[in-house]
């Protein structure tokens, strides 16, 4: 087998990566941009299985020349636009972020970055966004899989080329078949791991083994196919399309009909080699190396989430960034004889030292806990306030045992006595909240105790599939008017996080409820429900938020950090949609809302710091110093209680 090289590959990569590099930069209209790394994929098991059949038929495969090369490609790019992160991230990191950070470049030096990241975080939160190296996941997978598919290639040369493609083809239909599977119940694992991303790569490797004769007409039409199927995924998928999985065969057997079909003749081959879009397909990797940081840092430094134009502009620097560093460092480091990279000894030498540097800075970042001794006292404080919980939190949530002894006492709010008068329902805002609660029934001489599941709105049918704690929701919803009516209290508090349940897409998408409307009629039957049981009820709502959903005592400790003086608070919290409705004649006839405006804002602004405290410990959640800082307010909610009852 002879390799002739392919421009209109290069053109397909340029695709790929212009695709991630647009999604990373927040253009909503590029929804799916990240389906360019599946393509990259396809790519990468492509051009490795043919390399290595070449070298192999030739008798010339050797694994240390193969992981030389693999070295020399990917390396010094890879380590250059590492050591240029760390300054940055010692200017602009906070302590907690610094650490990951620092734990990031010794799982790239290792190639298990995706390990680490999957028990970090989900790709497509909103934290993931401020990781300068999320993206070297796909590296770690493509070397993972690099590790293992040249043995498995050559231990099967003594079988027929059938029997070799029927081998590839049952292990590509087990992987995906497992992805499909842990799409639905270990997303994140399933986005970040080798064995769920294994089909990928072989859909490439499996295109190696294909060969046609040319035929204008059909070619013309399946690479035109294929490359149309990676565009529809490009603006058709989006953050909620479960990736990978079966519906990740359209932009995969796209790219796979493109490599197959897209012989040098064709429409889509000719528009695919016209010398820009090539150029920028020999650049792709080194772009793609510096985008992720580029955007992670101006996020940082930026604190309220930069303009579109900026984001722009970004884009264009890493393309410049990308052009250098492949001119410069990855040519010249692929060609032996130049220095320092002069043979494999050398090679061996170098990225050895390099990687020692690295993984040495990375450990010193992980041992000091990532200096705080860089920022000032007052940032030290907010962020030491945030992450003090509250014991009812540390305690009590998700733990509904209502008959546990123990538990009970756990949980226990207030007064320390065993007749309930009443109980705080909710999920973990509910919890954040708890500790404010307990001062205020203490002072008011009223017993209570906590009922909170994680992401579950205290709403009887709701359900659905919001949150880690789905089938704990459920259960407990469909218990809820039981649990009130055994326990009998005379008060029952709510709270959850109304402002994201007011959000229609939210609802929809974790099919909590058929729509906005839908969810309203079930709040109000949940309320008239409660308070059929005698009980007083009253609705915790509306306390105020940060600018874009930021997390508030990290925001703000960057502030005091970088010396910046900005109004981050915004507020209240909850939706227009979610205020009218607890507001609303239908609602009060119910419940009696406890607006928690009035204690955070006056008419000018809302108060989210206090005496060097953050009152919450992210973008929503009471952190214990907030929650004790509502005391007063909540003690209104007994106050009326007691003169009801």
């Amino acid at each position: 087998m002879t390799l002739t090289y392919r421009p209109e590959i290069d053109g397909l990569r340029a695709v790929s990566v212009v695709s991630v590099i647009l999604y990373h930069a927040g253009v909503s209209a590029v929804s799916g941009g990240f389906v360019g790394v599946d393509v990259f994929f396809v790519i990468s098991g492509y051009l490795i299985t043919s390399i290595i059949i070449r070298d192999a038929g030739a008798g010339s495969f050797s694994f240390l020349d193969f992981y030389e090369r693999r070295a020399r490609r990917i390396l010094p790019a890879l380590f250059f636009v590492m050591l240029c992160c760390i300054p940055f991230a010692a200017l602009w990191m906070l302590p907690p972020e610094l650490q990951e950070f620092s734990q990031s470049v010794i799982s790239v030096c290792l190639f298990v970055s995706n390990f680490l990241f999957w028990n970090q975080s989900d790709y497509f939160a909103a934290a993931a966004e401020l990781k300068p190296l999320l993206h070297t996941w796909s590296l770690a997978v493509e070397e993972q899989f690099y590790i293992l598919f040249p043995i498995l290639l050559l231990a099967m040369g003594g079988l027929r080329r059938r029997h070799v493609i029927w081998v590839l083809a049952g292990m590509a239909a087990v992987s995906l078949l497992g992805s499909e599977y842990a799409a639905r119940f270990y997303p994140i694992g399933n986005f970040y791991l080798l064995p769920t991303r294994a089909w990928e790569l072989l859909a490439g490797a499996l295109c190696t083994f294909v060969t046609l004769k040319p035929h204008p007409m059909r070619d013309n039409i399946f690479s035109g196919a294929g490359l149309l199927a990676i565009v529809a995924a490009v603006f058709w998928f989006d953050d909620a399309t479960a990736s990978p999985s079966g519906v990740t065969l359209l932009p995969v057997l796209g790219a796979a009909a493109f490599l197959v079909f897209a012989a040098p003749g064709t429409i889509v081959a000719r528009a695919l080699s016209l010398r820009p879009v090539v150029l920028l397909g020999l650049i792709s990797y080194s772009a793609y190396l510096w985008h992720q940081p580029l955007f992670a840092f101006a996020r940082l430094r930026n604190i309220v989430p930069p303009s579109q134009l900026l984001m722009l502009g970004l884009c264009a620097v890493a393309l410049v960034l990308g052009y250098l560093t492949w001119r410069f460092i990855e040519t010249p480091a692929r060609r032996r004889g130049v220095w320092p990279l002069v043979n494999r000894t050398a090679v061996v030498s170098v990225f050895t030292a390099a990687a020692v540097v690295l993984v040495g800075l990375g450990t010193a970042g992980q041992m000091t806990s990532g200096f705080p001794q860089r920022l000032p006292e007052r940032a030290l404080s907010i962020l030491a306030s945030a992450e003090e919980k509250g014991t009812l939190t540390r305690n009590c949530l998700n733990h509904l045992e209502v008959n546990d002894a123990e538990a009970g006492k756990k949980c226990h709010i207030g007064a320390d006595r065993a007749k309930l008068d009443f109980v705080l329902i909710g999920d973990s805002f509910a919890a954040a909240i708890a500790d404010g609660v307990h001062i205020a029934a203490k002072q008011t001489d009223q017993s209570g105790q906590l009922f909170a599941v994680s992401a579950c709105p205290p709403v009887v049918a709701v359900g659905g599939n919001y949150g880690p704690t789905k089938i704990l929701c459920k259960d407990f919803q469909k218990s809820m008017l039981a649990l009130v009516a055994e326990l009998k209290p005379k008060t029952i508090i709510l709270y959850s996080a109304w402002g994201i349940l007011g959000d229609k897409r939210i609802l929809e998408a974790n099919g909590l409820v058929k729509g906005r409307d839908n969810f309203d009629d079930k709040v109000v039957q949940t309320l008239k429900d409660l308070n059929a049981t005698g009980a007083k009820v009253f609705v915790i709502c509306c306390a105020p938020g940060a600018v874009g959903g930021l997390d508030i005592p990290s925001a703000y400790a960057r502030l005091e950090f970088y010396g910046s003086h900005m109004n981050l608070a915004q507020g209240p919290g909850a939706g227009d949609a979610v205020r009218r409705l607890f507001q609303s004649p239908e609602v009060q006839k119910y419940a009696t809302l406890v607006d928690l405006t009035d204690p955070f804002c006056d008419a000018e602004t809302c108060l989210l710091v206090k005496d060097g405290h953050s009152l919450f410990r992210d973008g929503g959640h009471l952190s214990k110093f907030g929650s004790e800082f509502l005391a007063p307010t909540l003690k209104k909610i007994f106050d009326t209680a007691l003169k009801t009852n």
